[in-house]
């Protein structure tokens, strides 16, 4: 049980022998020797092989027992449930054996037992089928025992397969971020467990509308597991977007191995709610700055390099964003645009007037600044 329990001393090569030891002869040889105290009960080469036999018959019993209680057919509860039957069994013997006289007590003497197999196996008193049936039981139980050792060292392989799933915020399989405001953060946990049978490098890909976002490079040895949560932040407003993950194995990215998708809804902060800070820009300004800066808003790297650029601007005091229908200038009328980039209230006309006066010479009228 402390090979078992202990983990220090779970990885040792003796726990191996001492379990098969523990489940296949001890528990059938402390019932034989509750059952049986008195030596002459059984001689020496019965209780060998009947106590592989009952271990064999106890073994499954408790285990199908276990399978009725809360604890179930685990490792623990089998080996501590193995423990007490052995425990209980031998107190039972040594209690029915101190009640016999002392030379009728059954005890183990290791020579005399080697002795006694010998006398039964080459004794003239027994007939030729006597000899071979006991030769039999002998190869059989060392054939079974063989043959149990074989398939516990090596066990057959299952089915090779990779678990990927995603779960809340919360751990558990419900209350996704699938209503989001355009860019706040939104938080999942992803899941990997490595069933292969062999070390797997993995590769975990995040998209939205086939733009990935994110990226994470997993190793993972079979039977473990990777589960973490991850940080995302979606910049483009709509309904119905596709947010995948996608899992690809030893960097083969021609087709993902496990992949798994949110249809998840962004919304749009009103117009009202930025300021002239660059802290809550509307997404779609963010986008048409990106734009008109010769940027791709799509691209993660070119998204930040413009807003970061616009953020700076603004926190100028200089620079303002409008929408359309607000006012440029008393010259240049009201914005004509989604939106423009324009001088803060703050300057002069003379500056309004100049930059009007270039951008109209230099700038398409579909994305103007004044």
């Amino acid at each position: 049980m402390l090979f078992t329990l202990v983990p220090q001393l779970s990885d040792l090569p003796v726990r191996v022998p001492l379990g098969l030891l523990m489940v296949l002869f001890v528990p059938g040889y402390t019932l034989i020797a509750a059952l049986f105290p008195k030596k002459d009960d059984l001689d020496g080469i019965e209780r060998v092989a009947l106590s592989f036999g009952l271990s064999i018959a106890v073994v499954p019993l408790i285990g199908l027992g276990l399978n009725y209680t809360p604890w179930g057919i685990r490792l623990t509860p089998v080996v501590i449930s193995l423990a007490i039957f052995t425990v209980a069994m031998a107190l039972a013997a040594h209690l029915r054996r101190r009640s016999l006289p002392l030379e009728m007590r059954f005890s183990v003497e290791f020579r005399k037992g080697v002795d006694s197999v010998k006398e039964e196996l080459m004794a003239d008193s027994h007939s030729r089928l006597d000899k071979a049936l006991t030769v039999l039981l002998v190869l059989s139980i060392i054939a079974s025992v063989a043959a149990l050792v074989y398939v516990i060292v090596t066990p057959k392989q299952g089915e090779k397969f990779t678990e990927f799933y995603i779960l809340g915020p919360g751990g558990m399989a419900y209350n996704y971020p699938t209503a989001v405001q355009a860019g706040n953060q939104s938080t999942v946990i992803v899941g990997v467990v490595n069933h292969e049978y062999a070390l797997v490098n993995y590769t975990m890909d995040m998209s939205v509308n086939n733009s990935t976002i994110l990226q994470r490079k997993i190793a993972l040895q079979h039977n473990q597991t990777w589960e973490k949560p991850v940080t995302y932040v979606l910049n483009r407003p709509g309904d119905s977007q596709k947010l995948q993950f996608l899992l690809y194995r030893e960097n083969n990215f021609t087709a993902p191995y496990r992949d798994l998708h949110l249809w998840v809804n962004v919304s749009s902060k009103s117009d009202g709610e930025y300021q002239k800070t660059g802290s809550a820009i509307p997404p779609q300004a963010m986008e048409w700055f990106a734009r008109y800066r010769g940027l791709d808003p799509n691209d993660p790297q070119q998204y930040e390099k413009a807003r970061s650029e616009l953020e700076n601007m603004l926190k100028e005091d200089y620079w303002r964003i409008i929408s359309r229908g607000e006012p440029l200038t008393e010259e240049a009328g009201n914005c004509e645009d989604d939106y423009c980039l324009v001088r803060w209230r703050g300057a002069c006309v003379s500056c309004r007037e100049r930059e009007i006066e270039f951008l109209s010479q230099n700038s398409p009228s579909s994305n103007h600044t004044a």
